[in-house]
């Protein structure tokens, strides 16, 4: 059962816990007591209810009484203008589980709607109104036990120093100055050695899990008198404790509440007494309750769910003491989820935390989600933020472009942190399964500059065909290029429609990202314009294509494309590069449709190739790139030219795949799209003058596998042919398309020379 991890710095020294219980604000300073003055703990102060039996607060604020036994109120007394916290859980309907704030005379101000999962609410913030001087809140008795509201304040670290060093009598070793001046370096120093962690306002938490001694299957735990019982639907787990030790449960309950329940034993067995499970319903977990073992008790029995047997945990909790406060160096964890949307959200969940880790452009990280199984993971990865200044359950200011990425259980990913990026955002999870989380470590070598390579596609599918693979086979050759890939793609957009598009400052584009790190693709959210794309990002290369139904005629690039750059020209205000690249010729004519011959395919081919060499010669394009020339090199070779689900489309009498999937029109993942991305990094690297790297011999094998978590920007079809011979000759492909990018070689004697 894994522990959440810490983050760890290069030489494996804690960077910052990320496994705090409270929420902790630090800020990044140049001195000690600059950091001490700014860190501050949540403080959450349960209140003592005046308790009304069967009665009931309406949803007008009037009273109410009642005979059915179950109904009560809570009565609380609050303060106008404060934060609070309320927790609940609710009977049959939510008609009047509200909190209700009400004045110094007792009149009803307003209510609070609750919010969260099922039919259990935890830990809603909200504001009492200025003039509030009461709250009431409707309870269940059936579950009195599972209600609370709490006061909710930011104790800072100065707080902290008057309460525990004068309590202790400490003061005279400090410097003389230290009661009338902001702390210095000495007094922190002493600070750090004298706050007692025994003082909860000044306290925080970290867990260790616990292994059980023994599982005991199908039984359970009924009552405190009726012990251990046969049951067809758990599974009992025995853990070891020390009376007055205090410890953290998690579980996922199957149905009724009554049975899921932890219980303390004696060295003999004998039950002495339980805990309640506070909140939850059957889909969430219960998670990190406080409990102390009891006088007496060497043992803990929790109910475990056979259906659910790996979700639940059991932790040694310790307390530590806010003299540590200095190694946080600049870390913030909430209690709350890092959603894909790019906002905070409690969702209902205390166990979801995320941590603002400060960083600096250029560093890199090493991000794994530890969580085990596989596919999406049950929380979400991480985000690149501009700086601190946000507030949780609000937005986030993300880096322009980065949006959150989500990483697969199990999996890892190196980030290198972008220009603009002040904090680096990571989600994690303390309770499912098993209080798995993350990992973060900073990567030697960090802060190493590299060159800087960014493109822009403005295209169709054609672009994610060609570009998908690219910065994840370039990051395997180790070639030391910074490079950032943006793709606005519109389907089967033509030069007309992009100049359209532009001139009317259309949103017709979806817009994908790629930091070249090793992360995913990022796609983000709602459709943008190419001035959008223009406005947020420089680029150093910008390159398009003709529609692969448009290619083929002169007509459709003169005078369109010189109309297209002109427009992009008129927008940049530094200067820029234009590519074209050569797309391929596709063997079917729609993607349901019949098939073109195979002379068609090889004229739709030299067309395109013709008008692409004079879009090099007569317009102001500084780059091609021969995508369609590799292709077609690589369909001399029989065996390539087989490869593709398009041999088995009704409508194809040919016989060959042509590397297409059943479409026709696309290339398949795989060796095909492959080829198009060497094609795409040998012509990266002509323009880089990097010319003494080659493609050649490169190792990448794209399978399923290898594609797991890259978020492939609209992959066709199953991935084939990716093997070592395969790629050697798809290799070959792209190289001999740089030497003649606008005529076919004939493969065979290159390949097979004998």
């Amino acid at each position: 059962m894994a522990k959440i991890q810490p983050i760890r710095d290069l030489e494996n020294n804690l960077i910052a816990p990320v496994t705090h219980e409270r929420a902790v604000y630090d800020s990044v300073g140049n001195t000690l007591e600059t950091k001490l003055g700014r860190v501050s703990v949540k403080e959450y102060t349960s209140l003592s209810p005046e308790i009304h039996e069967n009665q009931r607060v309406n949803t007008d604020g009037s009273i109410q009484d009642t005979t059915s036994g179950t109904s009560a109120f809570y009565k609380y007394q609050v303060v106008g203008g404060e934060e609070y916290v309320f927790s609940g859980r609710m009977g049959s309907s939510f008609t009047l589980y509200y909190l209700f704030w009400y004045d110094g005379s007792d009149e009803f101000i307003s209510r609070e709607n609750y919010r969260g999962y099922g039919s259990s609410y935890e830990n809603q913030l909200v504001k009492a109104p200025a003039n509030a001087a009461y709250a009431r809140l409707n309870v269940h008795q059936m579950y009195a036990d599972y209600y609370d509201l709490s006061h909710v304040q930011n104790i800072t670290a100065q707080e902290i120093y008057n309460r525990t060093v004068f309590r202790d009598n400490v003061i005279d070793g400090l410097n003389s100055e230290s009661v009338s001046s902001p702390l210095s370096a000495n007094q922190g120093r002493v600070l750090k050695s004298n706050i007692d962690a025994v003082d909860e306002k000044a306290t925080q938490y970290d867990y260790t899990i616990q292994q059980p001694t023994e599982v005991l299957e199908q039984k359970y735990v009924k009552s405190d008198s009726e012990g251990v019982l046969d049951s067809s639907y758990h599974n009992l787990y025995k853990y070891p404790v020390v009376a007055g030790e205090t410890y953290a449960f998690n579980e996922r309950r199957q149905a009724t509440l009554s049975t899921f329940i932890l219980y303390w034993a004696n060295s003999e067995g004998e039950i002495q007494g339980h805990e309640p499970y506070k909140g939850g319903n059957t889909a969430v977990g219960f998670y990190h309750q406080h409990v102390t073992a009891p006088e007496g008790a060497t043992q803990a029995f929790i109910n475990v769910s056979r259906s659910r047997d790996d979700y639940h945990s059991f932790f040694a909790v310790q307390a530590r003491a806010n003299n540590e406060i200095e190694s946080l160096s600049g870390i913030k964890t909430f209690p709350d989820v890092l959603t894909t949307a790019g906002n905070f959200g409690n969702a209902g969940f205390e166990a979801f935390r995320h941590a603002a880790i400060p960083v600096n452009p250029g560093d890199a990280y090493v991000i794994k989600n530890s969580e085990s199984g596989t596919g999406a993971s049950s929380v979400t990865g991480y985000a690149f933020a501009t700086s601190d200044e946000y507030t949780p359950g609000g937005a986030i200011p993300l880096v322009a472009g980065y949006s959150v990425v989500a990483l697969q259980k199990g999996s890892s990913v190196t980030v290198t942190i972008p220009e603009g990026c002040s904090y680096l955002l990571v989600g994690y999870s303390w309770d499912m399964p098993h209080g798995s989380g993350y990992d973060v470590q900073k990567v030697s070598g960090a802060s190493v500059q590299r060159r800087k390579f960014r493109i822009l596609a403005i295209g169709n599918s054609y672009s994610q065909d060609a570009l998908a693979y690219v910065p994840y086979i370039l990051r395997n050759m180790g070639v030391d290029i910074d490079i950032t890939i943006g793709i606005l793609m519109q389907s089967s957009s033509s030069v007309a429609d992009h100049i359209s598009n532009f001139q009317n400052e259309t949103a017709a584009y979806t817009f994908y990202l790629n930091a070249g790190d090793g992360s995913a693709w990022m796609t983000l959210s709602g459709k943008k314009t190419i001035q959008w794309a223009l406005e947020n990002y420089t680029w150093d290369v910008i390159f398009s294509h003709q529609s692969s139904t448009d290619a083929s005629s002169w007509s459709n690039y003169y005078p369109g494309v010189n109309r297209l750059l002109n427009l992009l020209y008129s927008e940049l205000s530094y200067p820029v590069k234009f590519g074209w690249m050569l797309s391929q010729a596709r063997p079917a004519q729609t993607n349901s449709g019949a098939n073109y011959a195979e002379q068609t395919i090889l004229s739709h081919y030299t067309y395109t190739a013709q008008h692409v060499e004079r879009v090099l010669n007569e317009m102001p394009v500084d780059i091609i790139i021969p995508v369609g020339t590799a292709i077609q090199n690589a369909r001399t070779i029989e065996s390539l030219k087989l490869l593709g689900a398009y041999k088995d489309n009704e409508n194809n009498t040919s016989g060959y795949g042509y590397l297409c999937p059943n479409d026709g029109v696309h290339l398949q993942e795989g060796l095909p799209c492959q080829i198009a991305a060497y094609s795409v990094i040998l012509s990266i690297l002509d323009a880089l003058g990097m010319n003494e790297t080659s493609v050649y011999g490169e190792t990448t094998r794209v399978t399923s596998e290898w594609a797991a978590g890259k978020s492939i920007p609209s992959p066709h079809g199953t991935y084939i042919g990716s093997t070592d011979e395969n790629c050697k000759i798809g290799q070959m492909c792209a190289i001999m398309a740089r030497k003649h990018p606008f005529s076919i070689t004939d493969m065979n004697g290159i390949v097979n020379p004998s």
